[in-house]
């Protein structure tokens, strides 16, 4: 499943101190559900232990907000636990592949061309 597109600029907190000293700026964030997803947009800015999840935002026609949301619970022998809050709409992180990574899956390896007696090969004296 390809994630979802949408991006949203997360504006900046009041407390926020940039590192290099300059003025803060607001930052672009990406969807991390799957495409076609029926729920707001969704995407994790830090990671709570204390609170069993994370701090969100979501985001849809123009309002967006931050909410603490528990991890969800589910977990695949191979691949680990899901990276999502608990009950998100679409796939589980695992199945949510980026668009570059899909691509790039469909397109063909390239090699570089070949120069005679490369491998040894009869003919390639």
């Amino acid at each position: 499943m390809i994630q979802c597109t949408a991006v949203a600029l997360l504006p900046v907190s009041k407390r926020a101190v940039p590192r290099d000293g300059g003025p803060a700026e607001p930052r672009p964030v990406r969807c991390v559900l799957g495409e076609q997803h029926s729920d707001e947009h969704a995407y994790l800015l830090w990671d709570d232990d204390r609170l069993g999840g994370g701090v969100w935002v979501r985001w849809a026609d123009g309002r967006m907000y931050r909410v603490v949301l528990l991890r969800c619970t589910h977990c695949d022998e191979l691949r680990g636990p899901c990276a999502l809050f608990d009950e998100h709409p679409s796939g589980h992180s695992w199945e949510v592949v980026g668009p570059a990574d899909e691509a790039s899956r469909h397109r063909p390896v390239e090699r570089p061309p070949r120069t005679p007696g490369e491998d040894g090969g009869a003919g390639d004296e």
